[in-house]
């Protein structure tokens, strides 16, 4: 268990909203300075469980729980030298990483995605310290992403820190193309015979899908239901996704800055 989030009882964790992808009360779950009282009794509890984890040499702590995206403002009163960083990542590569161990559906999960990037976007002007960056950036960037956090947090670099990262989004990328490939497109050109739906054509493979993929959840045919699970939740979300820099058809990078998605100077921004 390596987020600090399950080592505290100073606030709730994930799991008693919902677990991740689908916090089934966002508005409890987002914490800000208000929260924060008494403030000082509330620091003293959650360093006394927080300590035991973190190497009492070093001039610098880091607390890495996803959901302090949701809490960064009642951090910051607990901590007013705390130093934010933010990474954004696909909210496509997000709903499929995360449907590894939950059963909520991609809707809920990009659904969510996206009001917790919403609410991070009003959070952001009451932050003393932060940085955003992309997962897809620090990734074909790692070196010179972590020299520009580096002089930002005012740290010294002893030695060439990291290798070339793999950006895990392209695996994510195929395994949602092979949703496709195996069974869709033979599927529906075996029904379609190439030509547009008929009407009657949509409605049998519809009641397929709901009927009878549920008995089938390891089949290929599962991954077919998966996959217009995701066209489905893409398409309807596909405003509000480009909205944060990124288009629902490209999966591995951004396609805008997240300075003008949040509304933040480029100097805060790592790109």
């Amino acid at each position: 268990m390596d987020e600090g989030q399950f080592l505290q009882d100073v606030y709730r964790d994930d799991n008693y909203y919902g677990g991740p992808g689908f916090i089934t009360n966002l508005s409890e779950c987002h914490l800000t300075e208000e929260d924060a009282v008494p403030v000082e009794e509330l620091r003293k509890r959650i360093l006394e469980l927080w300590e035991p984890y973190w190497d009492a040499s070093s001039n610098v702590y880091l607390e890495k729980s996803p959901m302090n995206i949701l809490k960064s403002r009642f951090l910051q009163a607990l901590f007013p030298n705390s130093y934010f960083i933010f990474i954004v990542r696909h909210p496509l590569i997000v709903s499929m990483a995360q449907q590894k161990w939950t059963r909520t559906s991609h809707k809920q999960i990009i659904d969510t995605w996206i009001h917790i990037h919403s609410q991070l976007k009003t959070d952001l002007a009451h932050l003393n310290n932060f940085r955003l960056i992309t997962y897809e950036h620090f990734c074909s960037s790692p070196q010179r992403s972590l020299d520009s956090l580096f002089d930002w947090l005012g740290l010294e670099r002893k030695a060439e820190l990291v290798p070339m990262l793999s950006n895990s989004n392209v695996e994510y990328d195929k395994a949602y193309n092979k949703m496709y490939d195996v069974v869709y497109n033979p599927l529906i050109m075996h029904v379609r015979g190439g030509e547009p739906y008929p009407l009657w054509k949509r409605k049998l493979i519809n009641f397929i899908e709901r009927k009878l993929l549920d008995s089938l959840t390891n089949s290929n045919l599962m991954l077919v239901w998966k996959r217009r699970d995701i066209e489905r939740s893409m398409e309807a979300s596909s405003d509000s996704i480009l909205q944060w820099g990124y288009d629902v058809s490209i999966p591995d990078k951004p396609v805008s800055s997240l300075a003008g998605a949040f509304s933040v100077d480029q100097q805060h921004v790592i790109e």
